[in-house]
């Protein structure tokens, strides 16, 4: 969120100024589209290190700040000379003031700069000797950070039904028509197989329970007409709204999709999960229906059962929607020494072909183009 716009600060304009002629002798990451370099860390006590990372774009020098989650960030131009703030919705007491913050961070950068670039061995050397583990990123199996005895989330009977909708809906079990009344009732099962609660209402007191109230019009239709559906259905009138969530969620939580499949003017359902916290419900779901002969597939249904398995991988570290090394050490200390660890990033002189992109970027405001120096 924008907050406020500045004249030209005189010592901030000067140090962003001063950061970025360093820059400009630094290799940025190799491989991103805009030219972006990874800074220094920002260490305002030991053991607190904190990512920066600056962006150039449109003659403009974006630099933020990783703290604790809370992202900062502060943007320079190199022509103007103006200096503008920006942070998110978090409020961390310590950093309130964003000219004092961002004096402090550019000073170091600098400062940290200009080592790098007189000795960088030494200096990359000298991170990676004190870098705290903790300010690491890293990934793991899954299954090694739950508590022990680790078991799969899901019963393996529901993971073997899931697994067997990866092939997609069972073409025998197309459905001709699809109506309002048909739909609630699919998610009746659906809500059964998840919610205790659930017995004993009607297919409408459960949806009218746990779904999206923004139907887009859905409600309003003759609940035993077809064609009035499937003309609905298809002519995208319920853009915008969320008629196929099923259970609310933020940002998204269940969908049950119909599908009409052109080819054949039939039907089918497809159970989908807005974030992991619904993997389980939304597998459960899906096996309820499978087992109730629906023709249904459970999108993303590979990555789904991976997780439930704890099979696939999660990231470890300090940034947002990582699993923080202090959470590990609480839950599995004995998986510390499995976790894979990302390199540390380096600071190294910048190549020719890279400085080609900066130089196209000063010159253009713009990335180059995929013809010219990658």
């Amino acid at each position: 969120m924008r907050l406020s716009s500045f004249p030209v600060m005189t010592e901030i304009a000067k140090r962003a100024a001063s950061t970025f002629a360093l820059l400009r002798r630094v290799q940025p990451i190799v491989g991103e589209y805009d030219v972006t370099w990874r800074g220094p860390y920002f260490v305002p006590r030991t053991r607190e290190w904190y990512a920066t990372r600056f962006l150039l774009y449109d003659h403009r020098l974006f630099c933020s700040l990783d703290l604790d989650n809370r992202a900062r960030s502060m943007d320079w131009g190199l022509d103007s000379g103006d200096v503008r703030f920006e942070r998110d919705l978090g409020y961390d007491p310590r950093w309130h003031d964003d000219v004092e913050l961002w004096s402090r961070v550019l000073e170091q950068v600098v400062r940290k700069l200009r080592r790098a670039l007189s000795a960088p061995d030494r200096y990359n050397a000298f991170v990676s000797r004190l870098l705290p583990l903790a300010r690491r990123t890293g990934r793991a199996e899954r299954r090694l950070t739950w508590q022990l005895p680790a078991k799969p989330v899901l019963p393996r009977s529901v993971l073997q039904s899931v697994e067997r909708l990866r092939a997609g809906p069972n073409p025998a079990r197309l459905e001709a028509d699809v109506t309002v009344r048909r739909y609630l009732e699919v998610a009746a099962v659906a809500y059964d197989a998840w919610f205790e609660e659930a017995a004993g209402m009607s297919a409408v007191q459960k949806h009218r329970r746990w779904a999206d109230t923004r139907h887009g019009g859905m409600l309003d239709l003759d609940r035993a007409d077809a064609r009035e559906f499937r003309d609905w259905f298809r002519s995208k009138a319920w853009s915008g709204a969320h008629p196929f969530e099923v259970v609310f969620g933020h940002p998204h939580g269940i969908h049950l999709w119909p599908r009409f499949h052109e080819d054949n003017a039939r039907w089918s359902f497809a159970v989908g999960a807005g974030a992991e916290g619904y993997y389980a419900m939304a597998a459960t779901m899906a096996a309820a229906l499978a087992a109730r002969e629906v023709a249904v597939e459970l999108l993303e249904g590979e990555r789904i059962v991976a997780a439930l398995r704890g099979v696939d991988d999660v990231e470890i570290g300090p940034h947002y929607d990582q699993l923080p090394l202090e959470q590990l050490e609480s839950c599995r200390p004995d998986s510390i020494a499995l976790v894979r660890w990302d390199p540390i990033p380096e600071i190294r002189p910048i190549t020719p072909d890279q400085a080609a992109r900066v130089a196209h970027v000063l010159r253009t405001g713009r990335p180059p183009a995929a013809s010219l120096p990658p």
